[in-house]
């Protein structure tokens, strides 16, 4: 297995919204269960991966995964803004023969393997943070520019005269650009790395928002990035002054302000005049290191030397009415009230209401009940017992599938003796296509009209449908084997 170098951006603050939305997907309790000598008992979650990882061991004969170079830049908002601006990785080649354990030690071997070695390059990851002014990346730079410099004429030499002249005039160009933008780079991200802390200490939140908004504005230019960094600054200044004042009146109005008593109020006031207070400081601090940063992002645009990150893959957009029902999504939302219910098919299915349009559906075949979900609203529309309705295709529609409440008689039993005793033979087969003409027949002209549902699937779906709701229907009523 082998990686080409990659590039990784993180930033905390997008997963920290992952991580709030993803509990969203997952049901509300999920336990896993087994059955114990006629009992049922729920083991711990570690527990039951425990055994589960022990039961089914792995065996690989050749595991090799070649050396992975990455670029690393982070964005991370702790106690203090920490951040890294394309910090150079490389991890080592991880190689096992014969190997022959559990899942979760194959995982604590590779952990450990990348582990380590990133705990061996702590040193360089340390010197590229951005608030120590990234001297690791600066180093670099004059590495890349000096090597240019000897390397450019050495290649020239090699095809000639003139070529080592052009070579010479290439490397000074290059050493010259690589230390100078390297320089540039390592003060802009300090300045921005301080500015961003400044904001915060600052202890006011309205105006570490305002900063926040006005940093996504990239400068385009020296100009563009004087005009931005100056605005932040004069903003800084006047939030400066006004913070001294508005942070007791904030205090004094607050809306909890009746049922404090007089010390917490006094507290409060005196709480405010000290956030004003470190916010002459601070805020001043943070809108001169914003300025800083500013001009240098767009001096750095403008002469071209900005890491601009452009989009590889378009998203693709389309609308919500052209997405399939997720078969998680009915399990765990809209089917919560059926209990232990299995879940064995969904399908999507439309019928004609009174007024004559086409109503989508969802088809939900429980190992108990048949759920129609409405496809647009995601509400439950009806629910039919497997036990108290039967469903057949019509013959002449391929797409029609009808469902009736199951009235008892002598040809379901005759029917369920020709099942067992038929071996699907010609004659048996015979006898169920009349059953199924009968039985279309009867729905078409029973005397209660509203206790026929009809419903219209896909012709390849269709047939599938009818299969699995006589299986779950039979093992309903025990007949047959288990699903």
């Amino acid at each position: 297995m082998s990686l080409t170098p990659v590039s990784v951006y993180l930033e905390d603050t997008f997963f920290y919204k992952l991580f709030k939305l993803l509990p969203t997907f997952k049901p509300s309790l999920i336990h896993r269960k087994i059955v114990l000598q006629s009992r049922e008992q729920l083991l711990p979650a570690e527990v039951s991966m425990a055994a589960t990882s022990l039961s089914k061991p792995i065996h690989i004969h050749q595991f090799h995964i070649h050396p992975v170079s990455l670029m690393l830049s982070l964005r991370a908002s702790l106690k203090l803004y920490l951040s890294l601006d394309h910090t150079p990785l490389h991890f080592h080649s991880f190689q096992r023969s014969n190997f022959f354990s559990s899942s979760y030690r194959l995982g604590h071997m590779l952990t450990m393997h990348y582990l380590s070695a990133a705990l061996l390059r702590a040193g360089w990851v340390l010197g590229s943070m951005d608030l120590l002014a990234n001297p690791a990346g600066f180093a670099r730079a004059v590495s890349r520019g000096l090597t240019d410099f000897v390397l450019m004429p050495y290649r020239g030499l090699l095809r000639g005269p003139w070529a080592f002249v052009t070579g010479v005039s290439d490397g000074a160009t290059s050493m010259i650009r690589q230390i100078t933008s390297g320089a540039l780079l390592s003060v802009t991200n300090w300045a921005g790395s301080v500015s961003r802390n400044m904001d915060r200490l600052s202890m006011d939140t309205d105006h570490w928002t305002r900063q926040e908004t006005l940093r996504r504005h990239h400068p385009s230019g020296l100009v563009s990035g004087l005009s931005q960094g100056l605005s932040g600054f004069g903003i800084s200044l006047l939030g400066a002054v006004a913070g001294v004042i508005d942070q007791p009146l904030q205090a004094l109005v607050s809306p909890d302000l009746e049922t404090n008593s007089p010390v917490r109020v006094a507290s409060g006031v005196v709480t405010g005049v000290g956030k004003g207070l470190v916010g002459v400081v601070t805020k001043p601090i943070g809108g001169a290191a914003e300025l800083v940063s500013q001009a240098g992002q767009g001096l750095l645009e403008g002469a071209g030397w900005g890491r601009k990150l452009v989009r590889k893959y378009s998203p693709v957009t389309a609308l919500c009415r052209d997405r399939h029902n997720s078969h998680l999504k009915l399990a765990w939302k809209v089917l919560q009230g059926l209990g232990r219910d299995k879940v064995v098919l969904c399908v999507e299915a439309t019928h004609l209401n009174h007024s004559g349009s086409y109503i989508s559906d969802v088809l939900v075949l429980t190992s108990e009940v048949l759920c129609v979900i409405n496809k647009e609203e995601d509400t439950q529309q009806q629910t039919f017992a497997i036990t108290e309705v039967e469903c057949r295709g019509s013959v002449g529609d391929l797409s029609a599938i009808y469902l009736a409440f199951t009235q008892e008689s002598n040809l379901e039993r005759v029917a369920d003796y020709i099942h067992k005793t038929a071996q699907f033979n010609s004659i048996g087969a015979q006898w169920l296509t009349r059953e199924d003409d009968q039985s279309e027949a009867s729905f078409q002209t029973a005397d209660d009209s509203n206790s026929i549902y009809q419903y219209y699937l896909h012709p390849k779906v269709r047939g599938l449908f009818l299969i699995q709701f006589h299986l779950v229907q039979r093992e309903a009523l025990g007949r047959g084997f288990r699903l």
